[in-house]
């Protein structure tokens, strides 16, 4: 099955699937800025998910999160060629995010729905990419 734009992402068992996934606009710089503002610590245990089409832009996100001394960010990774930790993502070193502040940079679908109730974290924060808010 070949399944074209948004997806939630559910685990599918019974068919093999390829996702074509939409690229969405993100404005990187008011993410940061957003960021920066919601967690002034740089040492604060954060954990961001994403929209699949946000995909394009997590590593340009991570980069710069990187140069400004955010040290304790990790970044969920879409488990694409892969078994995935939960749902569909790999975690680094399969580590826990119980401790963390978990960010979903997307929208409030059914998406961050399922990951925000499969995730247990200390709170979930959103980034909606419609209106550059968290």
């Amino acid at each position: 099955m070949i399944h074209f734009g948004h997806a939630c992402l559910s685990k599918v068992t019974r068919l093999p699937v390829l996702y074509v996934f939409p690229k969405n606009s993100v404005n990187t710089d008011s993410f940061i800025s957003a960021f920066t503002s919601q967690f002034p610590d740089t040492h604060e245990k954060i954990f961001i998910f994403y929209d699949v089409g946000a995909y394009y832009t997590i590593d340009a996100i991570a980069n710069r999160l990187h140069q400004l001394s955010y040290v304790n960010v990790d970044i969920g990774k879409l488990a694409e060629n892969e078994e995935p930790d939960i749902l569909c993502w790999s975690l680094k070193n399969n580590q826990t995010t119980e401790n963390h502040t978990c960010l979903y940079l997307g929208s409030d679908n059914q998406s961050f729905f399922n990951i925000s109730m499969a995730i247990k974290c200390k709170k979930w924060i959103l980034f909606d990419i419609t209106d550059c808010t968290m």
